[in-house]
């Protein structure tokens, strides 16, 4: 039950970032890096790019927990793997974002 909620947030977060990103860059939930905050196309294009892999990133850990909830394993091992790839995923966006904005 709860290794669905990072994978549900990350989809949310997605669609909100695609479709509505902040408009004002001392938001708190704002893609707020050095090259994010260059220009406004700069912004633009971070919260887009980012609402993309994080859509992606949430469905594929969405399909693995499920997948996972059908091997026979421990709730914590499940739970591991999950954040273990969640972080990494995380992290890759990330600096898939930042290279696209070089």
């Amino acid at each position: 039950m709860f290794d669905l909620i990072f994978p549900l947030l990350l989809i949310i977060l997605g669609v909100i970032y695609r479709v509505n990103p902040p408009k004002n860059k001392e938001s708190r939930f704002s893609y707020r890096t050095k090259a994010s905050l260059k220009n406004e196309i700069s912004w633009q294009k971070a919260h887009q790019s980012l609402g993309i892999y994080w859509i992606v990133i949430g469905v594929s850990l969405l399909v693995l927990s499920l997948v996972l909830a059908f091997i026979p394993m421990h709730a914590f091992i499940r739970s591991s793997i999950l954040l273990t790839t969640s972080i990494f995923a995380v992290l890759l966006s990330v600096i898939l974002v930042e290279k696209k904005l070089q």
